[in-house]
């Protein structure tokens, strides 16, 4: 009996909230890549299948990791970029987001 309960109770809510008129509002962020050169072939070639928010969860990364990153949105992914294409953006990525020397 509780599970045939709970769907209706779930439609239930939403339907009162739909009703009131609530809504949710939540704040857009948009992120902007650092300057450098680089950053076109990134937002040109990496943007289209993800956001930035992904370049920035990997900030950090050393140089080899970055290779290691990009060479798998290439060979896993079919991501469309030819290998001098992704010496820019790797260099771009490890310069602008790589690990930071002490």
């Amino acid at each position: 009996m509780r599970i045939l309960t709970l769907p209706f109770l779930f439609i239930f809510t939403f339907s009162i909230a739909a009703e009131t008129g609530n809504k949710l509002n939540l704040p857009i962020y948009q992120y902007k890549l650092k300057d450098g050169r680089g950053r076109e072939l990134v937002e040109m070639y990496c943007q289209m299948c993800h956001s930035v928010g992904y370049i920035l969860n990997n900030s950090g990364a050393d140089k080899r990791t970055w290779e290691h990153i990009v060479n798998h949105m290439i060979n896993d992914f079919k991501a469309p970029i030819d290998k001098e294409t992704a010496e820019k953006i790797v260099d771009y990525l490890s310069k602008e987001y790589g690990k930071v020397e002490k």
